[in-house]
């Protein structure tokens, strides 16, 4: 079962990189007079980054919880269920606590892109007072 689901996980993450905007930017760069700003391909870029991480967040969290599953089939006390319960559950939060600080920061990190960007734009519609 878990190697169906991998398969299906993998297939699509590969969809999904096919044209995605860092592809893109790479094309229109070489392009030569109509090439991307630099602005444009560093966020390209973290927005990538962003998604190839929350794919494989996605797999390590699914993962665990077809482990867990098949961990349920051999319980064999209402103890054991509690203990195999409370560690899954223990292991996870400190799993989400890793994984939301992770994407916190690349998250952080596209928008500083393009908040310098924007920043950057606007002086050109507001000059300087003398």
């Amino acid at each position: 079962m878990r190697g169906n689901v991998n398969a299906a996980l993998d297939y699509a993450a590969s969809m999904a990189t096919l044209k995605t905007p860092a592809d893109l930017a790479g094309l229109a760069s070489r392009d030569g007079p109509a090439a991307v700003p630099q602005e444009l391909t560093a966020a390209a870029t973290a927005a990538e980054e962003y998604r190839q991480r929350m794919f494989e967040f996605m797999k390590a969290n699914l993962n665990a919880a077809l482990d867990y599953a098949q961990q349920l089939s051999t319980v064999k006390s209402p103890s054991e269920l509690v203990e195999l319960s409370t560690s899954h559950a223990r292991k996870q939060f400190e799993t989400v606590t890793a994984q939301s600080t992770e994407l916190g920061m690349l998250a952080q990190k596209l928008t500083t892109w393009n908040t310098d960007t924007f920043s950057g734009f606007s002086k050109l519609f507001n000059p300087p007072r003398s």
